[in-house]
């Protein structure tokens, strides 16, 4: 099974475990994309182009929440390693969370005839 496709899998079976209706849902879906991509990279050689598959992999894992509606958007995705510690990739990106429905007006007519 290739990379891409055990990413897929293995998001689809975490997705139920994302709250949906809780105040933190951002440190849920970032703890979510975060345990993602240490199953898929964490502890495996350190290789040039390492930087961009956990890139592309967090963009699928992004598209992913966003076609299942638990994100609107996402924008911004970086990943880069700091002289401190160069073997720790650093992810950074941006998300927009659906709105809310706050309440629900029902109009109705009521006929008395």
């Amino acid at each position: 099974m290739d990379r891409e496709k055990a990413l897929a899998e293995f998001m689809n079976s975490r997705l139920e475990d994302v709250p949906q209706q809780i105040s933190s849902e951002g440190d849920s879906i970032n703890q979510l994309v975060k345990e993602i991509l240490e199953t898929n990279y964490k502890g495996n050689k350190y290789i040039d182009g390492a930087l961009v598959g956990i890139e592309g992999s967090t963009r699928a894992i992004l598209n992913g929440l966003r076609n299942d509606g638990i994100v609107s958007n996402f924008r911004n995705i970086k990943v880069f390693v700091t002289q401190n510690n160069p073997r720790t990739p650093i992810v950074s990106y941006e998300i927009q969370l659906p709105s809310k429905i706050n309440y629900i007006l029902i109009s109705s007519e009521v006929s008395l005839n």
